[in-house]
């Protein structure tokens, strides 16, 4: 994967130390690593809730598997926002092979297991990354022990997509850069784990993926005088084959970006690393918080000001790895990464730094993006490998110096020492809270002394001892490794029984009538009882997570089946999210009634609920048509005296004025509702008149109607809701959901994979194509 001269040579005394770190055995430390931090987990006693898993990663992956044992494709989802495009959201994984896992087996056992799964794949990654560039396996072990097990490593179990995507990502970076150099048959792997990576639905992650592939390819072209016109081509090849075999995916992904509620000015400052953040790379609690619970904190410490990650600490000992890296070992590789890892930690700033107006300048694209701390990802992927390059060195004979480096390596040792009495001092100085400033003092004190074990534990690695007591020191300085990122915070994952995912276990609680299903009524968080469920803990994680199923927070309702007007998504249909903004900032009954609201939280509680009666059915008709401008339709359903039962609103342009005939208010329809599905709504009307039937759901370009199996066109009416004019007589009526885009994108998908096979075979050693 990487040119010979671009290795180091392990020196003659360590070779038991590095033949007995082999891939095979690293992988059973590391597995034995994941027991001993989540047991519960892997024999399936207990389960993660915090956060966006118990609340987002988890409700989507239950709709997900629902559809697929109903044998369908989850393209769309009725039973939030009014409707919304599901598998078009990329982040719900539906096209991901690997979601098999939890579609399969038991999903509160088994969502679990493959977020763990994918962070051991992210381990493993960095840690043939690390052994091919440095040629060290040693210095492997202790790249994967640092990727893998870092904060933002662990963080990231509380997201299936993007624990996904960051476990790809080293191994994405190995096969590409190989199949640039080498050509041939190694296309395919690259083609193949970028593809698993795309199809992971995490954007940021993907994007930072590729900038150390383009980094990495870039200064190989530079520095060896590689043909740029083979390696082009063969990155483009790479390109064009994840491109089409992620297109079932990315083109419907496309479709909902340009209709929802991002763009290029969306993206804002919000959860930026704060000014003080790299004090966190020393002592990883200050200047953080705890939830209260009961009064007490409790739970994962983060940020004042950043919420994203609980943590990003890399460890005392990396910190100085990096500094050895860059000033005593003379690698082209070493001076980019560490130029990527600065840039990473000054961007992330945001706002406060002097890298991310001026890129988002530049690249106005990065307003569809949120949160600058992401950028974070970058020093995370390149700290492991400066941190490699750094131990082959100070574990080889060619360092310039073992004894100069070591005293170096004392010298920054001090120099961290110092920083973190420093923040120490200013916890006591200028305390964020009281209350944590004995928690500081204390976690100084055991990342110092982690420090001085691994220390102390290099210093006799590098005395060329005995095999065996070369490698009890070797796999004692990786496990002080993990131990420092195991305890450098409250957990920041933690469990409750398996139980409080229970299919139907709100229905069976509430035992609501009506009932808030598709096509029949919604329910309806209040504004306040929103709040209450963000910022109101209690003692016992459990009963704070079942209070929120028994209130629908969030995607909660997903678990039930049930209907509402809200959700957690990352891209919202723009109109629809306008109307339903524009009801939490000021309710009024007329819209909630148009919306189907039959269930609203109780004013005295935030999961318990009382019935509305004034509700409307989900498809009414009869209404009299006014046309007016997008903001004049938008103010007038928000206002307390939108009547929509009298009257419905359409945009002005004449397409749509054509397509909604007045309808004549004296004439009633009947309707009959045969079957509402998730994908189509199938009915029979009778009407003496022309009609317009207005629908609550979400417009959106993928719906089609049929009138008596021939097709009619469905407008947007009410801002942003469904309309299908009705002509005289007795007609069968269908409104379905087709997806062009994704249909389209599984034509290319397949293409591409045919073609993709047909490359493998023909690149096969000893194939020979038969004479026509």
């Amino acid at each position: 994967m990487t040119a010979p001269s671009q290795r180091s040579e392990p020196s003659p005394g360590l070779p038991a130390l590095e033949n007995w770190c082999t891939p095979g055995r690293f992988a059973f430390f590391v597995g034995l690593l994941f027991i001993a931090l989540y047991p519960d987990v892997i024999v399936g006693a207990r389960s993660f809730v915090l956060r966006d898993f118990g609340y987002f990663g988890y409700p989507i992956a239950q709709y997900h598997r629902d559809s697929f044992w109903r044998g369908e494709i989850p393209l769309w989802n009725p039973l939030n926002n009014c409707g919304l495009p599901f598998l078009a959201q990329w982040n719900t994984m539906t096209l991901y092979p690997l979601s098999l896992i939890y579609l399969i087996f038991p999903l509160s056992w088994s969502l679990g297991v493959f977020c763990l799964v994918h962070l051991f794949l992210a381990t493993m990654g960095m840690y043939q990354l690390a052994r091919t560039w440095t040629g060290s396996s040693f210095a492997g072990v202790v790249a994967g022990i640092i990727f893998g097990f870092n904060g933002l490593g662990q963080h990231c179990l509380m997201w299936p997509n993007n624990v996904a995507a960051l476990g790809w990502m080293p191994w994405m970076v190995l096969a590409c850069e190989g199949a640039v150099f080498s050509g041939g048959r190694a296309v395919i792997p690259a083609v193949l784990v970028g593809t698993l990576q795309m199809l992971s639905g995490a954007p940021e992650f993907i994007a930072f993926t590729w900038l150390m592939v383009l980094t990495f390819v870039g200064g190989r072209i530079f520095v060896e005088k590689h043909a740029l016109l083979p390696v082009g081509l063969r990155l483009t090849s790479i390109i064009a084959g994840i491109v089409g075999l992620s297109a079932a995916q990315l083109l419907p992904f496309l479709q909902l970006l340009s209709l929802s509620q991002r763009s290029s000015s969306y993206g804002g400052t919000v959860w930026s690393m704060p000014p003080w953040g790299w004090a966190n790379f020393l002592v990883p609690v200050y200047g953080s918080y705890q939830n209260e619970m009961g009064g007490k904190p409790a739970g994962p410490f983060f940020q004042y000001g950043q919420y994203w990650t609980s943590s990003y600490y890399l460890g005392l000992a990396t910190l100085v790895l990096i500094a050895v890296a860059v000033l005593h070992v003379r690698r082209w590789r070493v001076w980019s990464l560490f130029a990527v890892f600065l840039f990473s930690v000054i961007t992330a700033l945001g706002e406060a730094g002097p890298i991310y107006p001026i890129f988002r300048k530049l690249f106005p694209q990065l307003g569809f993006l949120r949160f600058p701390i992401k950028f974070v990802v970058l020093a995370v992927f390149c700290a492991p490998l400066l941190s490699a390059y750094a131990m082959t060195a100070l574990l080889t004979v060619d360092c310039h110096g073992s004894k100069r480096v070591m005293r170096f390596w004392w010298t920054v040792s001090g120099v961290l020492g110092i920083l973190t009495a420093g923040v120490v001092w200013f916890t006591y100085r200028f305390p964020f809270d009281e209350r944590t400033v004995s928690t500081v003092s204390a976690n100084a004190f055991w990342r110092l002394t982690a420090l001085a074990m691994v220390t102390v534990l290099l210093a006799a690695l590098m005395r060329r001892s005995s095999p065996l007591r070369l490698r009890i020191l070797g796999g004692a300085l990786a496990a002080v490794l993990w131990i420092d990122f195991a305890t450098h915070t409250a957990r920041q994952n933690p469990t409750v029984p398996r139980g409080v995912f229970q299919p139907e276990l709100a229905n069976q609680a509430l035992a609501m009538h009506p009932k808030p299903t598709h096509g029949i009524a919604r329910a309806m968080l209040t504004p306040s009882a929103i709040t209450t469920f963000k910022y109101r803990f209690t003692q016992n994680l459990r009963d704070d997570y079942l209070r929120g199923r028994l209130g629908f927070f969030s995607n909660c309702n997903l678990l039930d089946r049930l209907a509402k007007i809200d959700g957690f998504f990352s891209l919202y249909i723009r109109e629809a999210d306008e109307v339903i903004s524009g009801l939490y900032k000021k309710p009024a009954d007329p819209l909630m009634d148009f919306l189907g609201v039959a269930q609203v939280t109780a004013p005295e509680s935030y999961f318990e609920w009382t019935n509305r009666s004034s509700y409307m059915s989900f498809i009414s008709a009869g209404q009299k048509v006014r046309h007016l401008s997008e903001a004049e339709i938008l103010a007038a359903v928000l206002s307390p005296s939108f009547e929509p039962r009298q009257t419905v609103y359409l945009p002005t342009p004449k397409d749509s004025r054509a397509l909604s005939p007045a309808p004549i208010e004296s004439m009633p329809l009947e309707a009959e509702v045969r079957q509402v599905d998730a994908h189509f709504v199938e009915l029979t009307t009778t009407s003496l008149g022309a009609q317009l039937l207005v629908i609550s759901q979400a417009f959106y370009p993928c719906w089609r109607g049929f009138i008596d199996f021939k097709t009619a066109p469905i407008v947007r009416a009410n801002h942003a809701f469904q309309a299908l004019s009705i002509p005289v007589g007795v007609h069968h009526i269908r409104i379905e959901y087709y997806d062009r885009a994704f249909f389209c994108g599984m034509v290319i998908s397949l293409l591409s994979a045919i073609a993709v096979f047909v490359a493998y075979i023909k690149k096969r050693p000893g194939f020979k194509p038969r004479p026509l």
